[in-house]
């Protein structure tokens, strides 16, 4: 058994030369997730960009592609017609402990905000990240807010390719947004959406134990092995390997709930421009040194298997989005880190904040409990290729509203499900709905539906509402709809 100390802060499955299992998933499931009431116009987004020596074109790329997100942050619903936006970069690199090998110095970055210019004659923020409030970028001499944000991420996203080869995204975004570290003091805001963007061609190598860094040759017998990255690999996964357990293992729970703890439900969202999900191929030997095989080679470079960044991306269900893209005809696309543009993956990333930020969609196709589970949606909709709801029945969708904890919203008249525009809750005031809204795409929400609260009084500004609903584990628009009823 492997000593405790050699664990890696990680948990993955993985299936080593063999098919992957055949998994049944249920279909349904109860998300929760809490969602202003009023317009949010704050979010935190964070770069966490790779810095090993095969890095410079994916950064550049990331570069060309940040407008993409900009342009899908606007919004007329906002007073300045953008939300308030932190933007920061920190790299992977941490170091190797304390110990010195080739590119790694003692503490790399240390997950601080990098915010230095790195391309001649351009001008990086005025703090150690990007802020735009109220319309007003800190960029100093900047004619536009928006273009002096764009220009500024320009100037500093560029972190070069000299960094530490032993990646610790994971753990770098865990330090740059520890609040008890007070790492970058300013950057992360109480009631700010959080987004995290990893953006990296290898994989996490975050350890509770800076033993694994040893850079000694290491006896025949050791647990370590020889002197290389494959270490990481090496003792950081489950491999089930020809139906046989290989017990090696790490945890990656600490990270999910450090991500989990820093906001309520649903207001964190996490997204990797990583490598395929092709798994581990095979390895081969080289100087002495076992390697993963690459996950994909092409013009722009080359990627290992992000398998661990993935773990912790698919922890995180409707608010983890794995080489997730949008192009512009509204067609969801696979953006990796081998892709010759990153854009269709920012734009992805900005529609899905923007619609956190302005509307409470359900992500997923409603539920609503009987026999079995049917689907709850209006008449003549199709969330399915053939499927059609013969009649509405929103009303009947399995959710509770709290405009509080254990202060319960009930339930609108069924007429004011399918009317938008009737708006007048008469003696159920305060009560909630589900409507279809334009705010709620379903290529990036889950569904067409949002929740509304009809109110005669104004909510008091900053009040948010705790959801909880049924949904389907089928994506709207799947096949698979087809196979469960719709309204009866």
């Amino acid at each position: 058994m492997r000593p405790a100390l050699l664990v890696l802060a990680l948990t993955v499955l993985l299936a080593c030369r063999s098919e992957d299992p055949v998994v049944t998933l249920p279909d349904s499931r109860r998300v929760v997730f809490q969602a202003p009431v009023d317009r949010d116009p704050d979010v935190d987004v964070l770069f966490v960009v790779g810095t090993p020596n095969c890095m410079l074109e994916e950064q550049e790329q990331l570069r060309w592609a940040f407008p993409a997100l900009l342009g899908s942050l606007g919004s007329p619903r906002f007073p300045s017609k953008m939300p308030n936006l932190h933007v920061g970069i920190v790299s992977t690199d941490l170091g190797a402990g304390e110990q010195s090998w080739p590119g790694c110095q003692p503490g790399g970055d240390a997950a601080r905000l990098q915010y230095q210019p790195r391309r001649a004659g351009c001008t990086p923020p005025a703090d150690p990240f990007i802020a735009l409030q109220d319309g007003v970028a800190n960029v100093p001499g900047s004619s536009d807010a928006v273009t002096g944000v764009k220009e500024a991420f320009e100037c500093i996203v560029e972190l070069g390719n000299r960094g530490c080869g032993f990646i610790q995204a994971l753990e770098s975004a865990r330090r740059a947004l520890d609040a008890q570290l007070a790492v970058n003091p300013g950057f992360l805001r109480p009631d700010a959406l959080l987004a995290v963007v990893f953006v990296t061609n290898m994989d996490d190598c975050s350890v509770q134990d800076p033993a694994l860094f040893d850079p000694s040759p290491a006896a025949p017998d050791s647990l370590l092995g020889p002197p290389c990255r494959f270490r990481c690999f090496d003792l950081g996964f489950t491999c089930e390997c020809d139906g046989q357990p290989c017990a090696r293992y790490s945890e990656v729970d600490g990270y999910v709930s450090f991500f989990n703890n820093l906001k309520p439900p649903g207001r964190v969202h996490l997204y990797a421009i990583a490598s395929p999900d092709s798994g581990v191929v095979e390895t081969t030997s080289s100087g002495g040194c076992m390697h993963v095989q690459r996950a994909c080679t092409t013009a722009i470079g080359a990627a290992n298997p992000t398998l661990r960044v993935k773990a912790l991306i698919d922890r995180f269900g409707d608010r983890g989005f794995y080489n997730t893209g949008l192009d512009l005809d509204n067609t969801r696309t696979e953006v990796k880190i081998c892709s010759a543009s990153y854009e269709d993956g920012l734009r992805f990333a900005g529609r899905s904040i923007l619609t956190a930020l302005t509307a409470r969609c359900i992500p997923g196709p409603l539920l609503f409990a009987g026999p079995g589970a049917s689907v709850a949606c209006r008449a003549g909709d199709r969330p399915g290729s053939s499927a059609s709801c013969p009649r509405s029945c929103l009303d009947r969708a399995s959710c509770t509203v709290e405009l509080a904890p254990g202060v319960p919203v009930q339930r609108c008249p069924a007429r004011l499900f399918d009317e938008p525009q009737l708006r007048d809750c008469g003696a159920t005031c305060p009560c909630w709905r589900i409507v279809a809204t334009p705010d709620c795409d379903p290529a990036v929400a889950g569904s067409p539906y949002g929740v509304e609260i009809l109110d005669r009084q104004p909510t008091p500004p900053g009040s948010r509402v705790r959801i909880e609903c049924l949904v389907s584990t089928y994506g709207w628009g799947s096949p698979a709809i087809d196979s469960l009823p719709m309204c009866p």
